[in-house]
């Protein structure tokens, strides 16, 4: 027993099976000692006459087990987490050394091959404060959790950019994601035509009160003589494709989305610094690689396999449901006033110039703007592709061309081109007090009157 460590437990099993071999204890006395059966006591005596008091030790007494890590990945692992994984969470680091280095251990192992080396994780859990939990919605499609994120994605190594994302209640994949400057309704509308036009169209989206989805603007003077309610530009499209929107009164309310951020701030952080992403193309190329692997992840199945997303609507064209609508007067040399420009409208086949007509102005998504008359498009004006999208704002591809009215302005909304006529000089009446200033006496002593 030189090679096995025996403890004082030991010790007292094998002076029992001997004073019971030996005949100094019954079977049952050895029995209730050990605290087992009087067949096990019997079988125990056969292997100490066989085998002797060593053969009362378990066999694999001494011996490594074979479950053991091996000392070579132990040795690998924790030098991983002195250099390449030592901001990453113990969870992350789990997956990553599956998934890059082809390593497959327990979390508890990891934990505790991170302790061993003398460190701690860095990411610190705070004590859960119990909420009355809400149940998830029962199918997919049914109800999007969405918001933006500002945060240090690129670690110092490009600018400051903002993730907005949409994650499904039901499974709790993202359903669309993208890096933009700052959270605007362009982002916003990016990552939900993609999921309309993929996917299908929600039913219900969960978003905080930030005010690009209200409160709607003033109403101008021609929309209150309509009696028209202005809408923010996302409430617009969430009300044309019939998708409900549910403002949360605080950030635990929508905590699938908030949690989400959570775990993207700790993981897709270093993915984007294993890409190299620099710039904001960069970082949206890594962020489309690794939705699907954040999906396959941490994605669930549903309580009901029926979708609820719903079929695009008969009659829309995506273009003009995702972009910004915006209601403008042109003025006499036939031109519009959009984001500090004057833009020329190009003579029609059916009339030279829209002078004094309202007209409805659409910036679509990729900057371009588009004109309508009536619902006929009547111009469109192509952005400059280097420059990033933003609402209100206008930078044109090639430069403006004005071209000379040679018909004066109608009058009133767009009606209908009337040829100039000559015009009487207006001659006061008679009894007018002007007649009676000195200036209008000598101009009717010219008159002859």
């Amino acid at each position: 027993m030189e090679n096995k460590k025996v403890t004082s437990k030991d010790w007292l099993r094998i002076d029992l099976i001997q004073k019971a071999a030996s005949g100094q204890l019954t079977a049952s006395q050895a029995a209730q000692g050990l605290g087992v059966g009087v067949r096990q006591v019997r079988r125990l005596i056969a292997t100490l006459r066989k085998e002797g008091a060593e053969g009362l030790l378990h066999g694999n007494r001494g011996k490594d087990s074979p479950a053991r890590t091996p000392p070579e990945i132990r040795e690998e692992v924790k030098r991983l987490f002195e250099t390449d994984y030592a901001d990453y969470s113990t969870a992350q680091a789990r997956d990553d050394l599956e998934e890059f280095h082809q390593i497959t251990l327990s979390y508890a192992t990891v934990s505790r091959l991170r302790q061993e080396a003398g460190l701690q994780s860095p990411r610190r859990h705070r004590t859960p404060t119990h909420r009355i939990r809400r149940e998830r919605a029962g199918r997919e499609g049914l109800l999007l959790q969405a918001d933006g994120s500002p945060h240090a994605w690129l670690e110092g190594r490009g600018p400051r950019l903002t993730l907005i994302a949409y994650v499904d209640d039901a499974t709790g994949m993202i359903a669309g994601a993208t890096f933009r400057d700052q959270e605007d309704a362009v982002g916003y509308l990016q990552v939900l035509q993609t999921i309309c036009t993929t996917q299908g169209v929600p039913q219900t989206l969960y978003t905080d009160r930030h005010s690009l989805f209200g409160p709607p603007p003033e109403a101008t003077l021609a929309q209150k003589l309509r009696g028209e309610v202005p809408q923010a530009h996302v409430a617009r499209v969430l009300g044309d494709l019939g998708i409900v929107r549910i403002p949360a009164h605080s950030p635990q309310a929508k905590g699938r989305v908030e949690r989400l951020f959570g775990t993207l701030q700790d993981r897709l952080t270093k993915e984007l610094r294993r890409a190299g992403a620099c710039t904001l193309p960069e970082a949206n190329a890594a962020l489309a690689a690794y939705l699907p692997r954040y999906n396959a992840r941490f994605g669930r199945t549903p309580r009901e396999p029926e979708s609820a997303y719903r079929s695009w609507p008969q009659g829309l064209e995506v273009g003009r449901v995702f972009s910004f609508h915006y209601e403008r007067t042109v003025n006499l040399d036939n031109t519009i006033a959009f984001g500090g420009l004057r833009l020329p409208l190009p003579p029609s086949p059916t009339r030279r110039h829209y002078a004094r007509a309202q007209v409805e102005v659409e910036m679509r998504l990729d900057g371009h703007l588009a004109v309508y008359y009536r619902e006929e498009r009547i111009a469109s004006f192509r952005h400059a592709p280097d420059v990033p999208v933003r609402v209100d704002h206008f930078t044109p591809a090639e430069p403006l061309v004005y071209a000379p009215t040679e018909l004066p302005a109608p009058e009133g909304d767009g009606g209908p081109e009337r040829a100039p006529s000559e015009k009487e000089p207006h001659k006061p009446a008679a009894d007018h007090p002007w007649r009676h200033s000195p200036i209008g006496q000598r101009a009717r002593v010219r008159e002859g009157g």
